[in-house]
């Protein structure tokens, strides 16, 4: 570092040699070249005029100091002549920038913008081809928010750690932070005596200096975006988590002294590194996979970093491991280790295609899940991801999974449901429609064409229309390029010759409250297998659907007495049947049909209820139908998320008999789980648990179960981690000395005990104790990256909502530098929760004053109100529809 600033200086201060003699003048000069005009500055991508070929990165990090200082060689190439170019960077002081020709070092006039962008101008034009830039700089850490280069404390130590996704690396590096720019990296770090560091590569060399403090020089990377380049530095301890198929080295790091907490991760690692090579046919990508926590995280669980995963620190390290637990981390690992090949082998080339990488990784999840521990993910999970993705796409507002990036919000936007659970489901739908195998074929292609570069979404579908015959490109086309759920509905008729043709109509799904935009008349290319039966045997019948409706003859001459429009429930749309076909379906054709199609019918039910086609007592039925004693997990799941909207919606003179209603269907399995997970439990009674015992504890207001809770509550928060939360969201409400002790839990520097004294108090109905538990969050002890949940959490509780919108308004100001900058649009929800048509107005013009430059504000905004117009919609028809059904079960 001193040496290149030293260097700088001297080319600063160098001047033209004066000739000895005055008569031996230099011959005359030629005329200067005219300077080129000056490109304006970017406002979200830079053009191509400068193009990275490799970066070269020392830096010294110190994970006690609030700084860090850096020096970044990029080797380019200028695609034409420039005298000024453009980089991103972004919270960076400049101490200099050079040009570097040979031993010719060129200074560059630094051109700051307030965020995002750095220009570098030359006093004389710089000619097009080859270049390499030095650039000297400051850094400062995070400590509220994890993006970027941040600082956490761990026990008294600190570690500092990255996250770069999407466009944090500017925060770090001066670079071009897009996608498409994939080059190596070489990375050097100077960090302190007693530390380690770990990046994406395996370290190459190290010394130590005379002052102590160490160099650590890390392997050049393979080709790599910047939001993939990663490093952590702390008093880390390493456990050996065995290797890939092909020998790459797997780690497990930990906090100090937690060694003994990793246990599970070491040991299912490499196994499920071994089912992703399987399936890809392409070795693990890179020389080794180190596993590393971070404390705590602000937006996201875990990241795909290449070599280096980044986890939230409680998903690798358990005191004991229950089978929650274990799946947990099988969840994030499958996810994030299938982007080792789906994102990081092969990078999208902008954010627009930000569902190659997750919704890929999500589909992948399921596969890698299944061969590690088949009872894991029954065909049910896929039926509920299905539903989460449909409802998102209810809104009128709901973006496209292949969305356009106007603006840097909508790249931070794009991280939600539609890209994530929609994408997947698009994907597992097209898989069985083509075949797995098929599919499976055209992802190998896909990603040994593209190995170590970049793609676009034309390209991954080109690969998988290759392998089939059918129109892949159409199908995928209609789903990631217009918004909105499809709804089908059907009809069957039939002739006295037994002859049965059905009727298939699409049009969109949009609940009560929502109003499509004038001229908003989607068309989807589906494909669609209809299933019938006749009480003994069931038959099939496909085709792909691309206009208002498609005509499908039933094969065997037989009138069938029940139809069911998406047959193994994978299909990407509701499904709306008219009364006499529910009816038929539900009486007919409930013994023939799989678990999955069962918990379709329910959600979609649902759905249609939303819409205001069925009334809710229909779905309460249904939902009674599926509590049989040999009920599946997620049956029971769905059922106890339509007694939950039946609590959501009562008046408080309907409220007893919900819950006498709740207590009856669901009480005695409650009771039975109880509060306290046990040793020889199954992850199936684990997660009821979670699901049952509140329900009945607190809509179902069972004196008993809630009486449990507060025993077992007390002695937070020292109860076993894996109950805490669900106990102590029920036990709140009637134990002041627990509200207390979790006011004082937001205190805690344990990032676990605050995330479940958080979701505990979420459980507060009466609004003193809310005002209590808020204002904690204004003692600066309390750390808002996580305590700042709080405010959302009681503002889903109908009773307090008001209070915590109050408080947001009230205190935000004081509050909004303690708060992680993404988390600042979530806040608009906490305005629009009121499920009151009057609160539309101000809540928007408050948003608008004190939200309007956080990021992603714009869709936030217009989804919060959306939602606002349809729970106002929802909570005016569902109540009267409530008190008809309880007034229908009171005369049986």
């Amino acid at each position: 570092m001193r040496r290149a600033v030293l260097l700088l200086a001297l080319v600063s201060c160098h001047t033209a040699p004066v000739p000895k003699d005055p008569d031996q003048r230099p011959p005359p000069e030629e005329a200067p070249e005219a300077r080129l005009p000056e490109p304006p500055p970017p406002t979200l991508r830079l053009d191509d005029t400068l193009v990275p070929l490799r970066y070269e990165a020392k830096l010294t990090i110190d994970p006690a100091s609030p700084t860090f200082d850096g020096v970044v060689t990029m080797h380019a190439t200028l695609h034409r002549a420039a005298s000024l170019v453009w980089l991103h960077a972004d919270r960076l002081d400049f101490v200099g920038a050079l040009v570097v020709d040979g031993d010719d070092l060129v200074p560059l006039e630094v051109v700051p913008l307030e965020a995002d962008f750095v220009g570098l101008r030359s006093k004389t034009n710089l000619p097009a081809g080859p270049i390499t830039l030095q650039l000297l700089y400051r850094g400062t850490f995070e400590t509220h928010d994890s993006m970027g280069a941040f600082v956490q404390p761990v026990d008294g130590a600190s570690y500092v750690f990255t996250q770069l996704e999407a466009i944090g690396a500017r925060r770090v590096f001066p670079c071009v932070d897009e996608p498409w720019s994939k080059v190596p990296w070489k990375l050097e770090l100077t960090i302190p005596a007693g530390n380690i560091a770990v990046s994406n590569t395996p370290i190459a060399a190290e010394h130590t200096l005379d002052d102590g403090q160490r160099v650590v020089v890390f392997e050049e990377t393979p080709p790599l975006p910047t939001y993939l380049v990663a490093f952590a530095v702390g008093p880390f301890e390493i456990v050996d988590a065995g290797a890939t198929p092909g020998g790459a080295p797997i780690r497990v790091f930990t906090f100090r002294g937690e060694t003994a907490l990793t246990g599970y991760v070491a040991e299912a690692s490499a196994k499920i590194l071994a089912i992703l090579e399987d399936y890809f046919a392409i070795p693990y990508p890179y020389a080794k996979l180190d596993l590393v926590p971070i404390p705590t995280t602000t937006w996201f669980g875990a990241m795909e970093n290449a070599g280096m995963i980044t986890f939230r620190a409680d998903i690798l390290g358990r005191e004991t491991w229950t089978a929650t637990d274990k799946l947990d981390f099988a969840w994030y690992l499958a996810h994030e280790a299938a982007h080792q090949w789906f994102g990081d082998l092969v990078t999208m080339k902008w954010w627009d295609d930000l569902w190659l990488n997750e919704a890929f990784a999500t589909w992948m999840e399921e596969k890698v899940l299944r061969a590690f521990e088949p009872t894991w993910v029954p065909d049910e999970t896929w039926v509920q991801r299905r539903n989460n993705a449909l409802d998102a796409d209810g809104l009128a507002t709901a973006r496209m999974i292949h969305e356009p990036i106007v603006e840097a919000g909508d790249i931070q936007s794009a991280f939600d449901g539609i890209t994530y659970q929609k994408g997947a489901t698009v994907i597992r739908m097209v898989e069985r429609w083509i075949g797995a195998d098929k599919f499976q074929q055209g992802v190998q292609a896909y990603l040994r064409a593209h190995a170590h570069g970049s793609a676009t979404s034309a390209e991954f579908i080109a690969a998988i229309d290759d392998v089939t015959d059918l129109d892949v490109a159409g199908v995928f086309a209609t789903l990631l390029d217009q918004a909105g759920a499809p709804r089908l509905s059907a009809s069957l008729a039939c002739r006295d010759d037994g002859a049965a043709t059905i009727v298939v109509a699409q049009d969109r799904w949009l609940p009560r409250g929502t109003a499509a935009p004038d001229g908003d008349h989607p068309k989807w290319e589906l494909p669609v297998c209809v299933d019938y039966g006749d009480g003994k045997r069931r038959g099939q019948v496909c085709d792909v659907l691309r206009a208002d409706a498609l005509i499908l003859s039933v094969a065997d001459q037989q009138c069938p007495a029940w139809i069911l429009p998406n047959a193994d429930a994978t299909g990407y749309y509701r499904v709306g049947l008219e009364h006499d076909a529910l009816a038929a379906l539900l009486d007919k054709g409930w013994g023939q049909l799989t678990g999955p199609e069962r918990l379709l019918i329910a959600h979609d039910v649902a759905a249609m209820v939303a819409r205001g086609d069925v009334p809710l007592g229909d779905l309460l039925a249904l939902s009674t139908r599926l509590v049989t004693p040999k009920a599946t997990k997620e049956a029971l799941q769905v059922a106890a998320g339509a007694a939950w909207l039946a609590y959501g919606v009562a008046s408080a003179k309907a409220k007893p008999a919900v819950a006498k209603w709740i207590r009856g269907t669901f009480g005695k399995r409650a009771a039975a789980l109880g509060w306290t997970t046990k040793a020889d439990d199954s992850l199936d009674t684990q997660q009821l648990r979670g699901t049952l015992v509140p329900l009945v504890a607190i809509a179902g207001d069972d004196a008993a179960l809630r009486k449990g809770a507060a025993t077992f509550s007390k002695a937070w928060p020292d109860v076993p981690e894996e109950d805490r939360v669900r106990a102590a969201s029920a036990a709140v409400r009637d134990a002041p000395w627990l509200r207390d002790k979790l006011i004082e839990s937001l205190r805690s520097k344990d990032h676990r005990v605050v995330r479940d004294a958080v979701s505990g108090l979420g459980g507060i109905v009466d609004p003193e104790d809310a005002k209590l538990a808020l204002a904690a969050l204004l003692d600066p002890e309390v750390d808002l990256t996580i305590g700042i949940g709080l405010v959302g959490a009681l503002s889903w509780q109908r009773e307090v909502q008001p209070i915590a919108a109050a408080f947001l308004r009230d205190h935000f100001d004081e509050l909004k530098a303690r708060i992680p900058e993404q988390s600042h649009s979530d806040q608009i929800w906490v305005l629009t929760a009121s499920c009151d048509a009057a609160d539309r107005e101000p809540a928007e013009a408050w948003a608008r004053a004190h939200l309007g430059d956080s990021i992603g504000f714009t869709r936030a905004l217009a989804n919060a109100l959306e939602g606002l117009d349809q729970c106002v919609a929802q909570m005016a028809a569902l109540g009267p529809e409530l008190d008809a059904w309880l007034k229908r079960r009171t005369k049986k």
